[in-house]
């Protein structure tokens, strides 16, 4: 075995402090560009008035949702009202 080869054998596993900072700058990450979404979405809407409907936007809403638990089945992510989802 090479000595790459070695190197990439003995790797250890991230840490749990590792994998936590991870976690906390994807969660950042998210919320940046989900924020940056928002605020484009509020342009948009406000330059063109009645471009989004009510139905369209409850129809988006359950279509993320039913996204969100075929992506994480059995997590019992559901609409709690509003636009916010609960576990």
């Amino acid at each position: 075995m090479s000595e790459a080869e070695t190197e990439t054998v003995t790797e250890k596993k991230p840490s749990m402090e590792d994998l936590q900072n991870r976690m906390s700058e994807q969660i950042i990450e998210n919320e940046f560009r989900l924020s940056v979404l928002e605020l484009l979405m509020e342009i948009v809407v406000s330059r063109n008035p009645g471009v989004l409907t009510n139905e369209d936007i409850k129809a988006s809403q359950e279509k993320a949702l039913n996204n969100l638990q075929k992506k994480y089945p059995g997590s019992g992510i559901q609409l709690t009202g509003g636009a916010k989802v609960s576990t």
